[in-house]
């Protein structure tokens, strides 16, 4: 049967037919100006009171001119409003007073007495929110913090009285203007920040809200201010209460289909005159249905018989408007349908379950699950959720699915729980995995998840049965073929704050760029970005943890493992961590793409193919700890956590003869003790680069390199570039992009065999030439490069003691403080690698001249030359130095006094160590432990 609704378009004062000013204040403004006043001062009879009264300025006074009756009916005979002269008049009201509001409405009635000028104020605070004609043809709101107005292109004429408001919904995160009763324009915006913490602009009315002291030209009655946003209905509301018009639908009714024993529900939405009146009317009969009054229409329990046409009319004493005409569809129920069986899992004993039917046949289905015939206490829904399975649990599943017309049965689903073998298997159920992938399987295609469900799908050329990574357990790996073989699953990460995936991998030869290991596409996405890189990356901010390089060699099994951790990336391998990143929010996104292993699309939609063996990967929907990462690994190697010194580390001397040292770490590069060339030249202690090996040596970043002009040299030994990248072999690199980035500059070594130098302003290239002279004809041969940064300034490039090549800047250019400088390899991939021997290099806080240049190279390096301007020298005289820690995994710790044998002893963790630690001795006495 047909029933009442409880809900009414208009509710209170509006309903019983109030005035204006009592439609105003039911809504409770904080401020309400009406301007029936007889002097200075603009009375406001909102919830603030007097302390937000405003003050008549530079002559505007309460005049007669008003909406009144017999048009604006909602209104005294003896109205007045703010007569305003649109040249320095305006209403003064409160200091501040939208500070700290979210939600923000004005609303006024405005006469143009003729043009206006451009950034005429209406209402508004300038600076947070501003209201008015931005010219003559548009009325517009502006929130200043964000330059996203609403315009509303010439919404009235002169000399008529009209309705505006602007409603600033931070909840919604909305604004939106309305001209009488109605929305006239919206945009969205991008927080509730105002920008008004610290205003202390007056609020206006009528003059400079937007900050250019124009006044409005005209008349401007019942200022209003709330702090809340009206609906649009309200502020309909307002303006039909004193606006006598016929009823306009705001909302039209939506068709329903629905089955039998559901709820119907019609509704439309009118602005008008009140009252207003509603009558239902069903199959367009004109005969109205009896007693559905209001503005929504309620069916409950819906049969059949009630399919049809519904309209809705709505009058007043103005005129009678009737709605579109929708169709409302009651479908017979019938038996259920069951349209997906629950399936048949195995599970390891501690984890979960969950068993999902989906079935057609009405809205009012029930469920009743089953196991081995017999009813299970409370599993009345589409999914029955088992946690913590035990062997107890085994056995059929099964649901009856009922409506009013008959039950259905559905197929049993067979749930057979496994014990987890001993050791690495049972410590990752014991973590409670999201899924686990054993990789075990003996035959395909299936790789089964018995943690989750989301089995897997073998894919191309995947060779199973291979041996796998864990020490002392005869469990199988697969090895996938590097062009066609991966494994997809169901699985996505889609809106996981915190996820970790680890698993173990053995490389069987150098990786391609952007193999995956495992990962979602362009979600989070795990592997080789190239042969020398592991890299994580999180398409969602393009941040990236990069690990180089390789730590784990090829023919070798190595833990990999990725954790974010509500905004922070930590890459782990082997058990210990190897980079982190942090991230703007751990809010990473959502797609349709789905979690690969091996391949298959993790860095793009397709491809990405890893060649070697994966075994053991598990992904959970928390961030393990750096213990329980420790603990895997200890567990799946047999490798028991241990902490060796050796003494011996990466480390190479400055050897200047006073100020700050700069020691440079070495990444690869081979220290030789000697080095003759053809012409019989020979360097004592050096540095050999293997381009395909990307042998690079660093020196951290320092203010003592930052100079404006200066002097790099070295001695440089090379037969020609190889290996990949786009261009030439990096020498000095200290500019961390290519042009147009960052500031800075690189030398290097063209492959035609020319010295190349391109310095980058920051906005753009500022000085880029090459040398006439080349040096790939493996002799010895010294490089000098001096440079002033000044627009007016130059660089100059001497091969073997003589000026070669000189250019001005087009533009002046700096360092870039926080970039380290790389000799050898650059963290740009458009560079190769170099090939050859380094020696003897050094940087001057100074432009040595070409006497002090040609006395370096004559004297074979032997003079020391401005030794007081030398702010770095690497001469490579002894092999590289320090001490070096390894462990296996866990976190290094150290203390600089050991009590007794230790347990009072106060440890701090080495910030950002991993294994391999190296460090230059000091002197001190340090400590050193693990914890897990």
């Amino acid at each position: 049967m047909f029933c009442l609704s409880a809900s009414f378009l208009f509710l209170g004062a509006v309903v019983n037919g109030a005035d204006y000013p009592s439609t105003v204040l039911a809504d409770g403004p904080i401020a309400y100006w009406r301007f029936n006043d007889s002097g200075t001062v603009a009375t406001n009879i909102g919830s603030l009171g007097a302390a937000a009264d405003g003050t008549y300025t530079n002559g505007a006074v309460a005049g007669a001119e008003a909406p009144r009756p017999p048009q604006f009916t909602g209104f005294e005979a003896d109205n007045m409003a703010a007569q305003l002269d649109g040249v320095d008049d305006f209403v003064v009201g409160v200091r501040s007073l939208l500070n700290g509001l979210t939600n923000v409405t004005m609303s006024a009635w405005i006469r143009r007495a003729g043009a206006q000028r451009n950034r005429t104020g209406l209402l508004g605070q300038d600076n947070v929110i501003e209201f008015g004609y931005i010219d003559n043809n548009t009325l517009q709101a502006w929130v200043d913090n964000f330059q996203t107005p609403v315009n509303v292109i010439t919404p009235f004429p002169d000399l008529e009285w009209d309705h505006v408001a602007l409603v600033v919904n931070g909840d919604a995160l909305q604004m939106t203007t309305y001209t009488n009763g109605l929305a006239a324009g919206s945009a969205p915006l991008p927080s509730t920040n105002y920008n008004y913490l610290n205003n202390t602009n007056f609020f206006l009315i009528g003059g400079d809200t937007f900050g250019n002291g124009v006044s409005f030209n005209g008349q401007i009655d019942e200022a209003a201010v709330f702090d809340k946003a009206l609906s649009a209905e309200q502020i309909a509301a307002h303006y039909f209460s004193a606006a006598p018009s016929p009823p306009i639908i705001i909302r039209q009714p939506e068709p329903v289909t629905v089955f039998e024993g559901a709820t119907v529900q019609l509704s439309a939405a009118a602005v008008g005159s009140p009252v207003l009146q509603y009558q239902w009317l069903y199959f367009g009969d004109p005969a109205p249905l009896m007693n559905e009054t209001n503005a929504t229409l309620v069916i409950s329990n819906a049969m059949t018989s009630h399919t049809g046409s519904y309209s809705l009319l709505v009058s007043n004493e103005f005129g009678t408007v009737e709605s579109t005409v929708v169709d409302v569809i009651v479908n017979s129920t019938e038996p259920p349908i069951i349209t997906q069986q629950p399936v048949s899992a195995t599970r390891y004993a501690g984890l979960k379950v969950t068993f999902t039917v989906v079935a057609t046949g009405g809205s009012n289905l029930g469920y009743q699950w089953q196991t081995n015939d017999v009813n299970l206490p409370g599993a009345t829904n589409a999914m029955l959720m088992i946690t913590n399975v035990q062997a107890a649990n085994a056995g059929n599943y099964s649901v009856i699915v009922s409506n009013a017309a008959g039950v259905t049965p559905s197929d049993v689903a067979v749930l057979t729980v496994i014990m987890p073998p001993a050791g690495y298997a049972s410590a990752i159920v014991a973590g409670n995995p999201l899924a686990y992938w054993r990789l075990d399987e003996a035959i395909g295609p299936t790789a089964f998840d018995y943690a989750g469900g989301f089995d897997g799908t073998y894919n191309g050329t995947a060779s199973l049965g291979v041996p796998g990574a864990l020490a002392g357990d005869e469990n199988a790996a697969v090895q996938l073929d590097g062009a066609t073989a991966y494994v997809g699953t169901p699985l996505q990460l889609n809106n996981m704050p915190n996820v970790t995936m680890v698993g173990w991998i053995n490389r069987e030869v150098d990786q391609l760029a952007r193999t995956g290991l495992f990962g979602q596409n362009d979600l989070v996405e795990f592997g080789y970005i190239d042969n020398n890189t592991i890299q994580a990356w999180v398409d969602n901010f393009d941040t990236a943890v990069n690990v180089s390089p390789n730590p784990i060699p090829n023919q070798q099994w190595g833990q990999v493992a990725l954790v974010l951790n509500s905004g922070t990336a930590i890459v782990y391998v082997n058990g210990s961590p190897a980079g982190m990143a942090t991230l703007p929010s751990a809010n990473y996104g959502s797609n349709g793409f789905l979690f690969n292993i091996g391949g298959g699309g993790v860095f793009d939609a397709t491809g990405n193919y890893f060649n070697g063996r994966i075994d053991e990967v598990a992904v959970y929907n928390r961030a393990l700890t750096a213990n329980e990462i420790c603990s895997l690994y200890t567990l799946g190697s047999g490798i028991q956590p241990s902490l060796q010194i050796e003494r011996s580390g990466p480390f190479l001397l400055d050897t200047k003869p006073s100020g700050t040292p700069h020691p440079a770490r070495n990444f690869g590069a081979e220290w030789v003790a000697s080095s003759m060339d053809n012409n019989f030249v020979t360097r004592e202690g050096l540095m050999t680069f293997a381009a395909s090996e990307f042998d690079q040596i660093a020196v951290p970043p320092h203010t003592d390199f930052d100079t404006t002009s200066g002097t790099i040299m070295f001695w440089v030994r090379s037969a020609g570039t190889t290996g990949g990248g786009d261009f030439g072999a990096m020498l000095f690199d200290r500019r961390p992009t290519n042009p147009g980035g960052p500031p800075g500059d690189v030398i290097v070594q063209t492959d035609s065999g020319a010295i190349f130098v391109q310095a980058a302003s920051g906005t753009g290239g500022a000085n880029s030439f090459q040398t006439t002279r080349t040096i790939n004809d493996d002799l010895w041969h010294h490089i000098t490069y001096v440079y002033d940064q000044s627009a007016t300034g130059s660089i100059s490039l001497y091969i073997d003691g003589m000026l070669d090549a000189s250019q001005t800047n087009s533009t002046a250019w700096s360092w870039t403080p926080s970039q380290q400088i790389e000799l050898g390899r650059s963290h740009d991939p458009f560079w190769r690698a170099f090939n050859g021997s380094m020696d003897d290099v050094r940087i001057y806080n100074t432009m040595l001249t070409a006497a002090q240049i040609d006395e370096v190279y004559t004297g074979e390096s032997g003079g020391l030359v401005a030794p007081a301007s030398m702010v770095l020298r690497l001469n490579f005289d002894a092999a590289p130095a320090g001490l070096t820690l390894r462990w296996t995994c866990g976190i290094l710790q150290e203390a600089t006094t050991l009590v007794g044998s230790g347990p009072g002893t106060m440890w701090t963790d080495v910030a950002g160590a991993t294994t391999p630690h190296s460090f230059l001795p000091t002197g001190q006495t340090r400590f050193f432990r693990l914890r897990q």
